[in-house]
C-alpha cells in the first residue's frame, strides 16, 4: 500500500514512521513530499532522504524552522501503478484520479472537511454528521504545503480532481470547493502533468528545466502551445498562468553538483548522483538538486524552489504566486543573506518575468 511517512524521533530504532489516518492535524505548518516515481514502500532509503532534503531546504531560511514544521513524505505502492496514473492523467487531466489520490484524501484531507464522513466498501461517502465551518477548513488547508517532484506533480493533481469529488459528494458548491483548495499551497519541480491545464487549481508555482528530458517525454505525447513555446526558453522565463499560478522555465547546467557543509564547518562540493545511468550519453537533467539548488552561478532555478518552500511555511495567509518566489523576511536580517545576494536575485527573477500578460511584481 502506498504510505505517508514521517522521521522517526532520535531514540527510535527505525528511521521511519507511518502516519495513519486522521493524523495529518494541520494544526501547523505542514509539508507532504510527494516524491518520484521510483520512490515506492520497498525504497525506505529513498524516502528518508526526501524528508532530510526537506528539512534541509527549509533550515537553510535559519535552524529551526524544520522543527516547527511538520515534514512528510509519500511512497507508492509500485512504480507500473505509477505509470498507469501518468497516461491516465494526462489523457484525462480535468477528471482523472486513482483509487490511491481518493484514499489519500480520505485519509488525510477529509476529516478537515466533514469528520463525519467515511467511505463504504464500494468508496461512497457514508456521511454521519454535518461538515465542518468553511472557515475551519480554510485555517487547516492554508497550513498545508504540497511538495510535488516529478511523478508527485501527477499525484497532486489527482489529489486535487479526488479532493473536488469528495467536496461534492459532501454538498460543497463549486465556487466552495474552488476556494477551499486554493487554500492548499504547492510547488511543483519537473512536473510530467498538465501544467497548462492547471492553471486555476492550487496556489501553486510549477518549474520545468528545459533541457528536462523527461518533461520532454511527457511533451511530445501531451503537447500544449504554451508549453511548446516554454521549451524553447533560453534563460530564465516566468509566465503567469493564472492569478494563481505561475510557469518557471529554465535551461540547467550538465555538471551536477552542490554545496555542504561538514561536521567541522567546511563547505564542500559534493557531485550529485545522474538519473540515467553512467553509461548513458546523454545527462537526464531531471534530478531534484536542479531544482532545489541554492547555487546562483550554475542555476538560474536558484533560490527559488527554496525560497517557495520557506515562504509557504510561513505564511499566515493565502500567498500570491509571485509572493512565493519572493525572499522571504527571515532572510533579510542581519546573518542570513547579504543585500547583495537578495538583490541579484530580485534582479534575476524581474529580468525572467514575462511581460505579456498582466505585469508580475516581487
Amino acid at each position: 500500500m502506498s504510505t505517508l511517512w514521517r522521521k522517526a524521533p532520535k531514540s527510535s530504532e527505525e528511521p521511519l514512521v507511518e502516519v495513519n489516518a486522521g493524523e495529518v492535524t494541520l494544526e501547523r505548518p505542514t509539508v507532504i513530499f510527494l516524491t518520484g516515481v521510483s520512490t515506492t514502500v520497498k525504497q525506505p532509503k529513498f524516502v528518508s532522504g526526501s524528508l532530510s532534503h526537506v528539512n534541509e531546504m527549509l533550515d537553510s531560511a535559519g535552524p529551526g524552522l524544520s522543527a516547527k514544521t511538520d515534514v512528510m513524505a509519500w511512497s507508492y505502492q509500485s512504480k507500473r501503478k505509477n505509470f498507469m496514473s501518468v497516461f491516465s492523467y494526462n489523457a484525462n487531466p480535468q477528471g482523472y484520479f486513482s483509487k490511491t489520490a481518493r484514499k489519500f484524501v480520505d485519509d488525510f484531507l477529509l476529516p478537515h472537511m466533514n469528520p463525519h464522513a467515511a467511505p463504504d466498501r464500494k468508496g461512497q461517502l457514508i456521511i454521519a454528521g454535518e461538515n465542518k465551518p468553511i472557515a475551519e477548513t480554510q485555517r487547516a488547508f492554508n497550513n498545508l504545503t504540497l511538495l510535488a517532484y516529478s511523478y508527485g506533480s501527477v499525484f497532486a493533481q489527482e489529489v486535487y480532481n479526488a479532493s473536488r469529488a469528495r467536496m461534492r459528494e459532501l454538498g460543497y458548491t463549486d465556487r466552495q470547493s474552488k476556494l477551499l483548495m486554493s487554500r492548499i499551497h504547492q510547488i511543483s519541480l519537473g512536473a510530467v502533468s498538465r501544467p497548462m491545464q492547471e492553471q486555476d487549481r492550487y496556489s501553486s508555482i510549477c518549474m520545468v528545466a528545459t533541457n528536462d528530458r523527461i518533461s520532454n517525454h511527457k511533451r511530445r505525447i501531451w503537447w500544449s502551445v504554451g508549453e511548446l513555446f516554454a521549451a524553447y526558453a533560453q534563460k530564465l522565463t516566468i509566465k503567469s498562468l493564472s492569478k494563481r499560478s505561475l510557469y518557471i522555465s529554465a535551461p540547467v547546467q550538465k555538471d551536477l553538483w552542490e554545496e555542504k557543509t561538514g561536521k567541522d564547518g567546511k563547505v564542500e562540493k559534493r557531485n550529485i548522483n545522474h538519473l540515467f545511468p553512467k553509461w548513458w550519453v546523454r545527462a537526464s537533467h531531471h534530478e531534484l538538486p536542479h531544482y532545489t539548488t541554492n547555487q546562483d552561478h550554475s542555476n538560474a532555478f536558484a533560490r527559488i524552489a527554496r525560497y517557495a518552500l520557506i515562504n509557504s511555511v510561513t505564511r499566515e495567509k493565502t500567498l500570491r504566486p509571485e509572493q512565493m518566489i519572493a525572499p522571504p523576511a527571515s532572510l533579510r536580517q542581519p546573518g542570513q543573506c547579504t543585500p547583495h545576494e537578495i538583490q541579484a536575485y530580485e534582479a534575476r527573477i524581474a529580468k525572467g518575468i514575462r511581460r505579456d500578460k498582466k505585469s508580475i511584481s516581487l
